[in-house]
């Protein structure tokens, strides 16, 4: 095969690789660390969207969430009056594009027009299942059949508009009314079966003690729930911890697992502080163990402050973060902090690390109410609300940190204030909520005590994040693209240079080396394209994403890769017209037929044959040549004997077989070995043999440390086979290979 076709090849590839970088480059220019996010205009929507300022009392504790079709849903508790009583409601609104927004409706009272709900609804939860549908749940203190204490209570919708009636939840399992304590701050999420799994904290004394509990309920279709149970105590009926616990956050997996951490100031070797505590659970019935990750990294205590208000976020690779703000002190000051941990498999935990401040300190007042979300890569996005002061003024504003790979933890982001350089937020943000549309951009809602036309009441605030910081992921294509040209520009030299030595009369030696390094570089070139692919796939890199380019690449230059490669491997065979030529150039001459020149050796059609044969299985004996050739045994010695004469093939004899082989090749006939030859200690005494004529066997035996008995057995059995012979001299008996020199015809 002609080797400037594998350089035309080349070279295209390269031209169409070189075209497409252009247009990538302009896309993806910036590679600087920090938070490149364009803030919309803050919108108000916990007022009348038509300019009717109804809602003059204070609007807090907000969720969102945007469900797989791409709608906005939020949820708050609302200390407004109205038909619905002056005790405070969970109202919900929603959009379609974040930035027209429905008016606010009360979703905790008013079925069917009767409004039954008479006490405090606080602290909602918001998720929306694959079908559509939305469950809201929240604590609820009004009195009914399960009591006069707070209830978990929970409403759904399929449109937003219609709510069912709120249902009690956490008590009334087959209308059995048992949980008379305090059940508070519930957290909800759907997982992609549609199960729904509620958690919350709760007083009710049982078994478990009279302590604060973490407690779990689920249901498949929103409407028949399981009882709740205790899944912060008791691990394998053991009941170990005694003191009460808080705040308890939970989310899933791809494989729907389940993740739940809480703070708890239970004792231990952790000491008697507040901790973060973490379990998991494939099922939502069996529960792993509680650990402590927000201390212990490594054996050290050194977490000693409280730590509580715990967030967790699972990417889709199946890393676990978790933040929380903690009272810690440490270098960073004597203020409250927001911690971070991770773990590749919830066993192993990294030690907890501080984001809301850095190596300059200036973070130096406290830091409340993490959340946390993930977006398509698997980054990690937490907002908090933040006390220290700055441009923005002394309020508490909202503040924004991310994470990658690539760079760590960025740089802190206001978000809450700073419209085109104007603050005008002058009052407290807090309790920031989270989440990421369909095109990964990020929505945050807070509650703000700001005044303007909206009255001076608190209402929820909402900006929608166009994220701009870079796709690291862009990083390892350019290296990848570099890598991938400069191997394939090399391979193209290397091809170039060779195809013009032929004229020179290469040697075989040369061409194996050659093809040799081209594979090898090939190979680099797969490898790197496997990676791409594979990081591709575990950043949600695909064939219609904005970056689909960088999704198709990789594949085109595998495809490239892999023919070059069968083309290389097709031309590592050597062929009948390179053996010719690398014979020629010898210039070998043979005085036993003389009127047999070089060319009339090759012009004939059944030395051709032979050699062909010969070339393709590096080693034959003579009765496979005989089979194959299909010459009678007269005509096949004799054009093995003008071969061997013209030095073109070489001859040995192994036992009964006449081994033929290229010249190329230095051959050892180990197929006819491994024939004749079972034991692997007969095989190394005959290697021995060959490499050193005329040893003895007190020399082999020493060599291999065996007993001169073995030795003298296993040479007794080559004899037998007539693949040795050996010579007296005096004492000593030499061994030699049998028809070690090449036999005449």
């Amino acid at each position: 095969m002609k080797k400037i076709k594998l350089l035309v090849l080349l070279i295209f590839s390269l031209l169409i690789v070189s075209l497409f970088q252009p247009s990538l480059s302009l896309s993806h220019r910036n590679f600087n660390k920090g938070n490149l996010i364009k803030n919309s205009n803050t919108i108000i929507i916990s007022e009348d969207v038509e300019g009717y300022l109804w809602n003059d009392n204070n609007s807090i504790n907000s969720d969102i969430f945007i469900d797989s079709f791409g709608r906005f849903h939020i949820v708050w508790e609302d200390n407004t009056d109205g038909v619905w009583g002056s005790d405070v409601e969970i109202m919900y609104a929603s959009s379609l594009d974040g930035l027209s927004w429905s008016n606010a409706t009360v979703i905790s009272d008013g079925f069917n027009g009767v409004y039954w709900n008479d006490r405090s609804s606080a602290n909602p939860s918001i998720s929306v299942n694959n079908n559509g549908t939305i469950f809201v749940v929240w604590e609820d203190n009004t009195d009914g059949i399960w009591g006069s204490d707070t209830e978990i209570m929970c409403t759904s919708s399929l449109d937003g508009i219609s709510w069912s009636n709120a249902t009690v939840i956490s008590d009334g399992f087959d209308g059995i009314y048992w949980n008379n304590g305090v059940s508070t701050y519930p957290d909800m999420v759907i997982d992609n079966s549609n199960t729904i799994h509620i958690v919350w904290e709760d007083e009710t004394d049982g078994i478990w003690g009279s302590d604060t509990k973490i407690m779990y309920i689920s249901s498949l279709d929103g409407k028949t729930w399981s009882n709740a149970s205790v899944i912060s105590d008791e691990y394998n009926g053991v009941k170990f911890y005694s003191r009460d616990y808080f705040s308890p956050r939970i989310t899933f997996d791809d494989n729907g697992k389940l993740y739940l951490v809480w703070c708890g100031n239970s004792d231990g070797i952790w000491g008697d502080d507040m901790d973060i505590l973490y379990s998991s659970s494939l099922d939502g019935k069996t529960w792993l163990n509680a650990t402590v990750i927000s201390d212990g990294y490594n054996g050290t205590e050194w977490n000693n402050g409280w730590s509580y208000f715990p967030s967790i976020a699972v990417n889709h690779q199946g890393e676990i973060f978790v933040v929380w703000m903690d009272e810690t002190d440490g270098i960073w000051g004597n203020n409250t902090e927001i911690m971070s941990v991770y773990s590749n498999d919830g066993y192993s935990w990294s030690n907890a690390t501080i984001i809301s401040d850095d190596e300059t300190k200036w973070n130096n007042r406290d830091n409340w109410l993490p959340n946390i979300v993930m977006d398509d890569l698997g980054n990690p996005y937490v907002s908090w609300q933040g006390h220290t002061s700055g441009i923005w003024g002394s309020d508490p504003e909202i503040m924004l940190n991310h994470f990658n790979n690539a760079t760590g933890w960025s740089n802190i982001t206001i978000i809450s204030d700073d419209n085109n350089k104007i603050y005008w937020n002058d009052d407290n943000s807090a309790n920031p909520s989270m989440a990421f549309d369909p095109n990964g951009n990020l929505h945050i809602i807070w509650s703000d005590a700001t005044d303007g036309s909206w009255g001076d009441d608190i209402e929820i605030m909402y900006i929608t994040l166009s994220l701009e910081s870079i796709d690291y992921s862009i990083d390892f294509f350019y290296v990848n693209l570099i890598l991938t040209m400069l191997i394939l520009g090399i391979g193209g030299c290397i091809l170039f240079n060779d195809n013009k030595s032929i004229k020179k009369l290469k040697t075989i030696k040369k061409n194996t080396l050659v093809n040799g390094i081209n594979l090898i570089l090939n190979a680099g070139v797969i490898t790197l394209q496997y990676y791409q692919i594979n990081y591709n796939y575990r950043n949600n890199i695909g064939l219609f994403s904005n970056d689909f380019l960088i999704f198709i690449i990789p594949y085109f230059l595998l495809l490239i890769a892999l023919v070059i490669l069968i083309l290389i491997s097709f031309s590592m065979g050597l062929t009948l017209k390179e053996y010719r030529q690398y014979l020629k150039s010898r210039d070998t001459k043979n005085e036993a037929f003389p009127k047999i020149n070089f060319d009339k050796i090759f012009d004939n059609e059944n030395r051709q044959n032979i050699i062909e044969k010969i070339l393709s299985n590096s080693e034959i004996h003579f009765k496979e040549l005989l089979r194959e050739c299909n010459l009678s045994n007269g005509q096949l010695q004799w054009h093995l004997r003008v071969l061997l004469e013209h030095e073109i093939i070489k001859k040995r004899k192994i036992g009964q077989y006449n081994i033929f082989y290229p010249i190329s090749e230095k051959n050892h006939s180990k197929k006819y070995k491994d024939k004749l030859i079972k034991s692997e200690t007969s095989l190394k005494i005959l290697d021995i043999i060959e490499n050193q004529p005329g040893i003895i066997p007190k020399i082999i035996a020493n060599r291999l440390n065996f007993k001169p008995s073995t030795i003298n057995y296993h040479i007794r059995k080559l004899e037998k086979k007539k693949l040795i012979t050996s010579t007296r001299n005096g004492r000593f008996l030499n061994l030699y290979l049998k028809n070690n020199e090449f036999s005449r015809f």
